[in-house]
């Protein structure tokens, strides 16, 4: 059993796993992603998506311990990034990093910046992704206000903030549907392909919100974005 599981991942990785970077395969939603976000928070109305990392536990290992402990989370693991868009979908997911390794250094070394510039010099539209103070602000990131806000500033930041929630949901979709990933004693450094395993769980909470649809993200956002289409996510 433990081959085939293994066999079976390593298929999956091997055949499937570009598409978790592939910015460009989702250009033919961006509009209904961005009208559906500028309706719910009236904020932008180029945002596409929401970004954000994650921390996932894992045992303590056996070597390299500094490099795998967050003194944030007081604990070993490794981190991966995601962007999330309005219908539910994971549209880039990068990983795995040490547990170390702040937010953004995940940012660089994804070089979804440089995937977002690229895409939107060719095609003239300035599609940009939300994220916590965490990220840098540029044209392809944007976030928050800082310092002392205004009362508008303060509004903006917490209706956005509401709606970035939806990075959450998207990792809790992940944990819910396949939770062998969240279980820390089975996450091993060293003794298993975890980073793999995470790859594998993000591809198949992609399918299956192309099956069953986006959950939360239907009330929230109200955006559907023609998930028949979106079977060209294997393509």
């Amino acid at each position: 059993l433990s081959d085939i599981f293994h066999t079976a991942n390593t298929h999956i990785h091997g055949r499937f796993a570009h598409v978790l970077t592939d910015w460009d395969r989702w250009a033919p939603f961006f509009t209904d992603f961005a009208d559906s976000m500028y309706e719910t928070s009236g904020a932008y109305d180029t945002c596409v998506g929401f970004i954000d990392g994650k921390f996932w536990d894992t045992c303590r290992p056996v070597r390299n311990q500094d490099q795998a402990y967050s003194g944030h989370k007081r604990g070993h693991g490794v981190k991966t990034q995601s962007v999330v868009f309005p219908n539910g979908m994971i549209g880039h997911f990068y990983g795995t990093t040490n547990g170390n390794r702040h937010d953004g250094f995940m940012l660089r070394c994804s070089r979804l910046r440089n995937a977002i510039r690229t895409f939107n010099r060719v095609n003239g539209t300035w599609w940009c992704v939300y994220g916590d103070p965490a990220y840098p602000f540029c044209a392809e990131i944007q976030a928050g206000f800082r310092g002392r806000l205004t009362p508008g500033q303060q509004i903006f930041n917490t209706k956005m903030s509401a709606d970035r929630i939806a990075v959450e949901w998207g990792f809790g979709r992940i944990v819910q549907l396949w939770r062998y990933v969240a279980n820390r004693t089975a996450m091993k450094i060293y003794e298993a392909p975890i980073g793999m395993y995470i790859d594998n769980a993000a591809l198949l909470t992609n399918l299956h919100t192309i099956l069953y649809g986006g959950g939360p993200f239907y009330t929230h956002f109200d955006c559907h974005a023609n998930f028949e289409s979106t079977a060209v996510y294997l393509n």
